[in-house]
């Protein structure tokens, strides 16, 4: 594996100008700008669903890596100052205050206080599965079951402040009256150290991966010995590199160990990191961290390592970039070399110093002091190590650790600007020089003209081409014959992209990548065939710039550019792209990467020598995500839902829907993706991936609807999909029962004008049929009448007088039957059913009636609209009404004078008054006739009223009142 880049001079100044403020640390910090409660973490805590918990001097976070909420009194706690938290089986979390209350949280919110109350609890502890334990200031331990609790060694009074197990029967527990005190199964006193450290209080006891335990106090951190058979406890020294000032002498708060044998320790100096070959690094505000003071350290389900500290939270992800130490003060310094020279060693260049690196143990030793006029360019290829140092050629001695001279390259030309270099066999040099190629062998230098452009990269490959990246001319391969001293089988590469190369590398399988300046990156296959694979920003590619290359041991290939690195992981069917730097959030400006055993990468930025590991998280399967709020609003009423119910059920006015959801995930929160969908509405598409956590919908329709949500994993694929059910009920008049209820409204009004036709017809017919009847009663009696009278008169036509008697009683009922016919055709006649026509009737009758005779009569109707008129059978029945009257008055009456007044009223109510002056008639007298209950019956059929005033010897006055009715069917 073979690779060279280049960086240009202005580059390079630009790089080592470059302020210390400019470097970017290992840890993300999250403070009160960040929404946390308090800056003072004291303890962290990872649920059961991911989200972290974070106590602190003033109140309770929850982070769901999108934001924190917070509990504090104004929201519910019994104290802000909070010690511990744990999660109960039924997900509700318990919370202990530091005024002795232990309160419960349940869907983000206070579900009750004071669960418990008078006990201070400092920590929360689950030594056996099925027991949760207290650790409580003066009351020993405690174990927790439901709401109850049961003093497990009350009478020791002693105050407990961390507990860790030894083996199945004992457990060691960090107390005020003694450094450690070890219990058994029933917590009785097995053994403790019984020597007080003086003015020092121990903090937390630890059981390593070697079975030792630790004590940490405020005057340093301690081993403690233990003679299982007598008993006895005593604390010893740590040995090295534990005896270390800053921790056998410290404040130490707590102590944490890796699977991989690391120990982490938080102390008032900082996060102290002990690797397992025993490297010692410090951690303080100048590596990123909030503080120095370092109350706990959590490991989360991620791998990421999480500092509470007194000025804040820190974290520190599973590959986070450690700088590597260096043995110059001052700025870290931009390496301009790394290379691996063994399986646990490498070199690194600076610009001021060159020295080896063991990468397994950490220890660094000093090869050379560099000057600052002096170039130091690596040959590529070379074996031992082959240095261009001025105008000396050097090699490596690994025994030695020295560089060793084997001449003087002969040449009146600079070669300080000289930044690339490689051989072939390792006697043969090449090195670009100014539109020129300057060639070593055995002492002998000569210039070569054949490429006359500015060369930037030069690398030879394993079947001994040459290739030459220039900096705007393309991309060269050729091949040199050391007998004639000149180039043969010379290829201007016109595959390439971009003519800007600025690195070169070869993999294990011989293809040549191509680092362009404005294009990305480009595979040539090494023989030559297939299309050249070629990934720029466009693609995918974090950058066009790139700036290195390399391989790590699985094939995968590395790229550096201008934005971060870039991961190509290799696949059957070629690579797949990994955005590194975007997940791990490392965007130092790196100018070299190199791979190394143990999933090492090694980079030079900034902030120096970078290591940071390959934990293959392209592998990491997507987690599930959480709605943390639901709200469903309209027409001023909210719904909210902190934990989604299975289906909700909402009004029609209820149409707006607010989602918020996260995924526990913390790697790097903002770069984690989501995307969601609304099935039952009119786009069910999922939404492109993007790092939001809210949507809103506005104006649903009513309808059934489900959202979906679900996360993008850094291995590509989607993770499973959380839904919420809801409803939006339609409005009653789109309801099915509504629309039933219309159906049957419109089939009762189809059968009410079915019955009100039927009626009709009814109606009609029995206007007819007493129309019929009238007519065979009245008019067939008056015919009947009329032939006898006819017979009776021939009878008699010799007796003058009597057939002009029969004669006359013809033309009387002629005139009668005229009179009865024509009533009836008026009655039937639709044109006269208004009151105009009426009281026309009216009029003409009493004319008629009153003509030969010398009664005046006097009419006073008051004149009446066209609406208001009078069905068929009500007309006809007034008019008889007012006929029989008129007759009454001729026949009987003696009348002179007679008064008709006609009137209706605004409520259609007509008032018809007839008074004569006549001799009027006693009321009370029974008689034959049938006239007055005729008047009455046929005011009663309309529901109206007859009054008649009479007295005899002063007249009668009738009063009638009845409601005009339009419709046969009233």
């Amino acid at each position: 594996m073979r690779r060279v880049a280049s960086i240009s001079p202005l580059i390079f100044l630009q790089l080592i100008s470059a302020t210390v403020s400019a470097q970017q640390g290992i840890f993300r910090t999250y403070t009160v700008n960040d929404g946390l409660v308090n800056n003072s973490v004291r303890r962290i805590f990872q649920d059961s669903k991911g989200f972290l918990w974070i106590a602190t001097w003033e109140g309770l976070s929850k982070y769901d890596g999108n934001r924190f909420t917070n509990f504090t009194e104004t929201n519910g706690l019994s104290h802000n100052l909070i010690n511990d938290v744990v999660e109960l089986p039924s997900g509700d979390i318990y919370v202990a205050s530091n005024l002795g209350t232990v309160d419960l949280i349940g869907d983000d919110q206070i579900k009750r206080q004071k669960v418990f109350n008078n006990i201070i609890v400092n920590r929360f502890q689950r030594i056996q599965s099925a027991s949760l334990l207290a650790l409580t200031d003066r009351a020993g331990i405690v174990e927790v079951n439901g709401n109850n609790i049961k003093y497990l060694n009350k009478a020791n009074g002693a105050s407990c402040y961390d507990l860790i197990r030894l083996n199945d029967s004992l457990i060691a527990a960090a107390t005020d009256t003694l450094p450690v005190q070890i219990y058994d199964r029933q917590f009785h006193v097995w053994g403790a150290v019984e020597k007080r450290i003086l003015d020092g209080v121990s903090n937390c006891v630890f059981k390593d991966s070697q079975m030792r335990l630790w004590v940490g106090t405020t005057k340093g951190l301690k081993l403690v010995s233990i003679d299982y058979n007598k008993h006895l406890l005593k604390l010893t020294d740590p040995p090295a590199p534990f005896n270390d000032p800053l921790l056998s002498q410290g404040y130490i708060n707590c102590m944490f160990q890796e699977t991989n044998g690391t120990f982490w320790v938080g102390t008032a100096q900082g996060l102290i990191n002990i690797s397992a070959e025993g490297r010692l690094k410090q951690f303080t505000e100048h590596d990123g961290l909030p503080s120095r003071f370092v109350n706990v350290i959590f490991r989360d389900r991620e791998e990421n390592l999480w500092m509470g500290t007194d000025l804040g939270l820190a974290k520190m992800i599973a590959p986070s970039a450690v700088t590597v130490p260096q043995l110059l003060e001052g700025q870290p310094h931009y390496a301009m070399v790394i290379e691996r020279i063994s399986h646990k060693e490498m070199l690194v260049a600076t610009e001021r110093l060159l020295y080896r690196y063991n990468f397994q143990t950490g220890k660094i030793d000093n090869v050379l002091k560099l000057q600052k006029d002096k170039n130091l360019t690596y040959v590529t290829h070379s074996s031992p190590a082959l240095f261009i140092y001025g105008n000396k050629l050097y090699h490596y001695d690994v025994t030695s650790n020295r560089l060793t001279s084997p001449g003087k390259i002969t040449t009146s030309l600079n070669l300080s600007v000289t930044n690339s270099a490689t051989t072939t066999d390792g006697r043969t040099i090449f090195l670009p020089i100014f539109r020129a190629i300057m060639i070593y062998d055995n002492g002998k230098t000569v210039i070569d003209s054949t490429f006359k452009m500015r060369i930037n990269n030069i690398l030879a490959d394993h079947s001994g081409y040459i290739w030459l990246g220039t900096w705007d001319d393309g991309l060269y391969r050729a091949k040199y014959d050391f007998v004639t001293k000149q180039w043969s089988e010379i290829n201007h590469i016109r595959e390439l992209p971009d003519d800007h190369v600025r690195s070169l590398f070869e993999d294990d399988e011989g293809n040549m990548w191509v680092g362009t300046r404005y294009n990305g990156v480009m595979r040539i296959a090494s023989n030559g065939e297939g299309e050249p694979f070629h990934l720029n920003q466009q693609k995918g590619l974090s950058s066009n710039w790139i700036v290195d290359v390399t391989e790590d041991a699985e094939g995968n290939i590395w790229v550096v550019n201008k934005f971060g690195i870039d991961k190509l992981i290799r696949t059957t069917n070629g690579f797949e792209l990994f955005n590194y730097s975007r997940i791990i959030n490392f965007f130092p400006n790196v100018n070299i990467i190199e791979y190394a055993e143990g999933n090492r990468l090694f980079c030079s930025s900034l902030q120096g020598l970078c290591e940071i590991r390959d934990n293959k998280l392209e592998q990491t399967s997507p987690q599930l995500v959480y709605l943390t709020k639901v709200v469903l609003a309209g027409e001023g009423k909210n719904s909210t839902f902190h934990r989604a119910p299975e289906k909700a059920n909402l009004a029609y006015s209820t149409n707006n829907a607010l989602f918020e959801f996260t995924s526990p995930s913390y790697l790097n929160e903002k770069e984690i993706l989501y995307s969601y969908r609304l099935k039952g509405s009119n786009d069910t598409a999922w939404s492109h991936p993007a790092n939001s956590h809210s949507v809103q919908y506005a104006s649903l329709a009513p309808g059934h609807y489900k959202f979906e949500v679900r996360m993008l994993g850094w291995n590509g694929t989607y993770g499973p999909d959380t839904s919420f059910i809801f409803t939006v009920n339609p409005p009653y008049w789109k309801t099915w029962w509504f629309y039933s209820l219309i159906v049957l409204f419109v089939l009762l009004a189809m059968y009410g004008l079915y019955r009100y036709r039927i009626n009709h017809l009814l109606r009609l017919q029995k206007v007819r049929n007493t129309i019929a009847t009238d007519l065979h009663d009245d008019i067939g009696s008056t015919l009947t009448n009329i032939s006898i009278l006819s017979e009776l008169g021939k009878k008699n036509l010799m007796d003058t007088p009597v057939a002009e008697k029969y004669l006359h009683r013809i033309t009387e009922e002629s005139v009668s039957t005229q009179q009865a016919l024509d009533d009836i055709i008026w009655s039937v006649n639709t044109r006269n059913d208004n009151m105009q026509e009426l009281q026309a009737r009216m009029r003409r009758y009493a004319g008629e009636l009153f003509e030969s005779s010398n009664i005046s009569c006097q009419f006073n109707f008051e004149k009446t609209g066209e609406d208001n008129r009078l069905n068929m059978e009500q007309r006809r029945d007034v008019y008889l009404v007012f006929k029989e009257c008129l007759n009454n008055i001729h026949k009987h009456a003696s009348a002179k004078t007679i008064h008709i007044k006609i009137a209706v009223s605004s409520n259609s109510v007509l008032n018809m008054l007839i008074e004569d002056d006549g001799k009027g008639f006693n009321p009370n007298i029974t008689t034959h006739r049938n006239g007055l209950k005729n008047l009455e019956t046929r005011v009663r059929k309309w529901n109206g009223d007859l009054k008649i005033d009479t007295t005899t010897g002063k007249g009668t006055r009738i009063e009638i009142r009845m409601a005009i009715k339009n419709s046969l069917l009233k």
